[in-house]
């Protein structure tokens, strides 16, 4: 079976859709409308529309509505309706705080870097910049790894899709950065969801389906794995750590051209051990 993990832009489309208006992706929506497949709005319950952490009952009202929804909708692929509502206390305790904590703590990471790559450098001047980088990250979650300053690095080297997921400006506000985490996050959370639908069946493949072809495009060129531990029967305890990777050269398309340069950044990452097994 294939699971496929909702945004909130497919969810927005399938309620329009309900309601009988005209919407951008339920073309997309009903595309995976399959018996071997499995629907779920997890993600975009805990990523919401108010560009900001949603409080408990904020969110458990996500929950029940989006979770309804797609129930109506699909006609023939599974959704997790049955047991997103009866968990719902539990989903609300763990994604609700985990996301809070999380994003919050992210922010003010983000309007940084926001800031930091709201113009182009050339390739000399990018050396300072990826140090700079570093610095941050060293100094707040520990490696370049996190797949938030993963983004900032290809944003640095020319990647569109890591810059439209970064969203780069000269003033970024507390929004802006949010919208940013929330996209960095979705890459994090679909790996945690990936490993608790495989504790139960390691056959099963869980995929992020969004109509951001930006996120899309960032998602193809960074892995980003759960290695820790997650139990399905009781979320309250569990242990998630990630990993991610930098060194795909497809990450750093400023530099195709430049084949010395790009090994000097795959040396710089290598040898400062920036790909580690990460909590975030």
């Amino acid at each position: 079976m294939t699971v496929y993990v909702l945004d909130k832009n497919i969810v927005e489309d399938i309620h329009k859709s309900l309601r009988g208006l005209p919407s951008e992706g339920v073309a997309l929506a009903r595309k995976i409308d399959r018996k071997a497949n499995m629907v779920s709005p997890l993600l975009a319950i805990v990523e919401g529309s108010l560009r900001r952490p949603q409080s408990t009952t904020e969110l458990y009202d996500t929950l029940r509505r989006d979770s309804n929804a797609l129930g109506k909708f699909y006609r023939k692929a599974r959704t997790d309706k049955e047991f997103l509502q009866q968990q719902s206390a539990e989903m609300i305790i763990t994604f609700g705080a985990h996301t809070r904590e999380k994003s919050s703590s992210l922010i003010p990471l983000t309007r940084a870097l926001q800031k930091l790559l709201e113009r182009t450098y050339s390739v000399v001047d990018a050396r300072g910049i990826l140090q700079q980088i570093d610095e941050l990250s060293q100094e707040t979650v520990g490696r370049c790894g996190h797949p938030l300053f993963a983004c900032a690095i290809a944003c640095l080297y020319g990647h569109a899709g890591a810059k439209n997921v970064l969203k780069p400006r000269e003033n970024p506000t507390e929004g802006d950065a949010y919208n940013a985490v929330t996209d960095v996050r979705m890459l994090i959370e679909t790996a945690y969801i990936r490993r608790m639908w495989q504790k139960m069946d390691p056959r099963e493949n869980v995929y992020l389906y969004t109509r951001d072809k930006h996120l899309n495009d960032f998602a193809k060129v960074i892995n980003v794995v759960s290695n820790g531990s997650a139990s399905i029967d009781d979320l309250n305890l569990e242990l998630v750590n990630f990993s991610s990777t930098v060194t795909d050269p497809r990450l750093f398309p400023n530099l195709r051209n430049n084949p010395k340069e790009m090994e000097r950044v795959f040396s710089y990452l290598r040898d400062s051990n920036r790909e580690p097994t990460l909590s975030v």
